[in-house]
């Protein structure tokens, strides 16, 4: 299992890093668009060189709400990190069969997967088993003296696809925190929620 610690509050502007200290991603924000850069090996080996980044992905916050993974085409958020619809033909027919506390994306391979939201933690699986892949636990205060930042669990086989998984886990983590503060996650227009918790174009987060 591989634990990365979110730095900031702030999942638009951020670095995940080791236990030990070592950056594997940051999240820079400007103009209302989050770059997902992963850090790459460091080509002499000294501690005082320059670290050097690769972008894999990008989230525009300006509506509507975009995802863009390398170079790809950018995708609406609402089409490519998805509000799932329940198979309970009862919900369906009681018009509840959006299940508001997961989010699901389909991989290059074809792979639908699922984040389940609960509380201040989400879960990744890939969708229809049980054992998640990667689990989010957002920072919790406490008086002990247990590490409490918000981080990333990360099983092998969810470093397969771990730009991906660092992509998707940004607005999973900005989910949360907009469940904390207004009380509500996000209907099918994902959207909504993160749009009413104000992206100021021009301003770095």
């Amino acid at each position: 299992m591989t634990t990365l610690y979110s730095l900031y509050g702030n999942p638009r502007h951020t670095m995940l890093v080791t236990g030990s200290g070592e950056v594997v991603y940051q999240v820079k924000s400007e103009h209302g668009v989050s770059s997902i850069m992963r850090a790459l090996p460091r080509k002499l080996g000294l501690e005082d060189e320059e670290q050097q980044f690769v972008v894999t992905g990008k989230l525009n916050w300006n509506r509507p709400i975009t995802f863009q993974v390398g170079d790809s085409q950018p995708v609406p958020a609402s089409k490519f990190l998805r509000v799932p619809i329940s198979d309970s033909k009862f919900k369906q027919f009681m018009k509840m069969a959006e299940e508001h506390d997961k989010r699901e994306f389909t991989s290059p391979s074809g792979n639908v997967y699922q984040w389940t939201l609960q509380g201040g933690d989400a879960k990744l699986r890939l969708k229809g088993t049980r054992d998640p892949i990667a689990t989010y636990s957002m920072e919790q205060g406490s008086l002990l003296g247990k590490d409490t930042r918000a981080a990333l669990f990360i099983t092998p086989e969810g470093l397969e696809m771990l730009d991906l998984l660092v992509l998707t886990w940004v607005q999973v983590a900005m989910l949360i925190n907009t469940f904390k503060s207004k009380g509500m996650f996000a209907s099918i227009e994902t959207e909504w929620a993160l749009g009413s918790a104000g992206v100021d174009p021009g301003k770095d987060y």
